[in-house]
């Protein structure tokens, strides 16, 4: 997975949240926003026009649950 290579070696992922918009086609260039808080990472693929293919939010575990 594409997005799993953007994450932090210790981040640990217990939800995962995908949303597709557009398919993306051979020759197309895919650009990855990447957005680090302290509890997820959102990833945003792109178009080089930042039409957005797709993307996803990797939450990590909420303690005591």
């Amino acid at each position: 997975m594409l997005a799993q290579q953007l994450l932090p070696n210790d981040f640990e992922i217990s939800e995962l949240r995908v949303e597709y918009r557009k398919e993306a086609k051979l020759g197309d260039t895919v650009i990855s926003y990447v957005k680090y808080t302290s509890k997820s990472v959102t990833v945003v693929l792109a178009d080089t026009d930042k039409t957005v293919f797709g993307g996803g939010v990797l939450s990590k575990p909420v303690p005591g649950k």
